[in-house]
């Protein structure tokens, strides 16, 4: 394997990361000026607001900095995270997926879907013209749309064929939406 300069310069970035990583993992991490029994939730923040809260001018002595949170400077954001799960798990207030939509917006995506739907059914019934429908030989049913021949279960423009009456043909589009396609009486009467 031929060392091109491209690699060479990728294999010293990672040296240098991986110095980084052991100096980081011998000297603890910048050191913390208070140790693992004062990270406890009580000891750390009264609140869960505190932790986020963190004034990061104000010294590492546990005082209130200038916005009323506690100083957290020293301590790790695995401290920081653990305490505050630890306070919201002890208080009564109820916690929140943070991943999860709020209700407003996924009404309003369930909403525009269904408006997508039915725009899509009338833009479907529009544009197509159902012209002749027949029974197959097998029994089954065929429909002649636009001058395709479609089965039960063929699909056209995102839309499937779901049944056929004498003089029409229902289509099944996205979200459930039908679609009821009536035969073109000028086709009816060649």
């Amino acid at each position: 394997m031929k060392l091109t300069r491209e690699r060479k310069i990728f294999a010293s970035v990672l040296g240098l990361a991986a110095v980084a990583f052991a100096v980081d993992r011998v000297t603890g991490g910048g050191g913390t000026a208070t140790d693992a029994s004062d990270s406890s939730p009580a000891a750390v923040a009264s609140e869960p607001s505190d932790l986020l809260m963190a004034n990061a001018t104000t010294p590492a002595t546990g005082d209130k900095g200038a916005h009323g949170a506690v100083a957290l400077n020293a301590a790790s954001l695995s401290a920081r995270i653990s305490a505050c799960a630890a306070t919201t798990a002890h208080s009564n207030s109820p916690s929140r997926d943070l991943f999860r939509l709020p209700a407003k917006w996924s009404n309003q995506i369930q909403s525009n879907s269904a408006d997508a739907a039915r725009i899509a059914a009338d833009k479907f019934s529009r544009s197509h013209r159902l012209s002749a429908v027949a029974r197959n030989a097998g029994g089954g049913s065929v429909a002649v749309v636009e001058g395709k021949l479609l089965h039960v279960g063929n699909a056209l423009d995102g839309f499937t064929l779901t049944s056929v009456a004498p003089d029409s043909a229902v289509f099944t589009g996205p979200g459930g939406t039908q679609v009821c396609l009536p035969l073109n009486a000028a086709e009816a009467g060649r």
